[in-house]
C-alpha cells in the first residue's frame, strides 16, 4: 500500500491526542471518582487503551513494505497480532466493567 507521509502523521497525531487526553483523565481522577462512578473511569481508560491499538494497527497495515522480505512479513504479521488482541482485550476489559458497574 502506497501512503502519503501525511497518513501516518495523522495516526501519530490521533495516538498522541489520546495519550494527552489519557493523562489528563490520570490526572483528574480524584475529582472524576467523586463525579462518575469509578468502574466507568476505568472502562473509558480501557477503550482509550483499545483506540490505541487499533491506531497502531492502522499505522503498521498503512507502512507495510511493498515487497517485504520474509523476516519483514514475520515482524508485520507479529505486530498485528500484538495490536490487534491487546485492543480486543482492552475493550472487553471495558465491556466488564460496565457490566458489573450495572450489577449484572
Amino acid at each position: 500500500m502506497n501512503t502519503k507521509p501525511s497518513d501516518a502523521a495523522l495516526i501519530d497525531e490521533a495516538a498522541d491526542a489520546i495519550l494527552h487526553l489519557l493523562s489528563r483523565i490520570e490526572d483528574n481522577a480524584s475529582v472524576r471518582r467523586e463525579v462518575r462512578r469509578p468502574d466507568e473511569i476505568r472502562a473509558a481508560e480501557r477503550c482509550l487503551t483499545s483506540a490505541m491499538a487499533l491506531l497502531g494497527v492502522s499505522r503498521t497495515l498503512m507502512l507495510k513494505p511493498y515487497a517485504p522480505t520474509p523476516q519483514e512479513s514475520v515482524r508485520h504479521w507479529n505486530a498485528l497480532v500484538e495490536q490487534t488482541k491487546t485492543a480486543g482485550r482492552a475493550a472487553y476489559e471495558a465491556a466488564l466493567m460496565l457490566a458489573e458497574g450495572d450489577g449484572r
